[in-house]
């Protein structure tokens, strides 16, 4: 698991989804959507590109696997952030990474400012801290003032 901190809008609510799951009698459960820090017309204008300079440098595999090539998948954007400005982009929140594209869901409330995010996680941990704090073996879940810092600071 690897944490980052991204930049969000002021009073970011990340969404989230129903999930069914398939033991407990199929119960719903609320989840965050694991989101990349992109917004889809950025991942839209990149894989047009992308797409774009491979059908030209390879025009007799794309001849020869003409109908996989029609069936080459966009960018989904529900796992995009929206296309935010970048000057209202102002507020932090920590994410946990579970991909190498990028996705993530967020650990932390969004915060106006780092030192807000850092005095966060030092007194509460973040979100998967606090659901083990009931597990016996769990001794503490807060965060060294050095740690923090060097995560949130860079």
């Amino acid at each position: 698991m690897t944490r980052e901190i991204r930049r969000v809008i002021a009073d970011w609510e990340h969404p989230r989804k129903v999930y069914q799951g398939y033991f407990d009698d199929y119960t719903e459960e609320l989840r965050d959507i694991p989101m990349i820090d992109e917004s889809v017309q950025d991942a839209w204008d990149r894989f047009c590109q992308e797409y774009q300079s491979y059908v030209e440098s390879n025009p007799e595999v794309v001849e020869k696997y003409k109908g996989y090539f029609q069936r080459v998948l966009p960018p989904d954007p529900e796992h995009y952030r929206p296309q935010w400005r970048k000057e209202d982009m102002t507020w932090y929140q920590m994410y946990e990474i579970v991909s190498d594209e990028g996705e993530g869901v967020p650990i932390t409330p969004p915060f106006a400012t780092q030192q807000e995010l850092i005095d966060y996680l030092m007194g509460n941990g973040d979100f998967r801290d606090q659901s083990r704090i009931h597990d016996p073996r769990v001794i503490e879940c807060k965060w060294s003032r050095s740690a923090t810092e060097k995560i949130v600071l860079g």
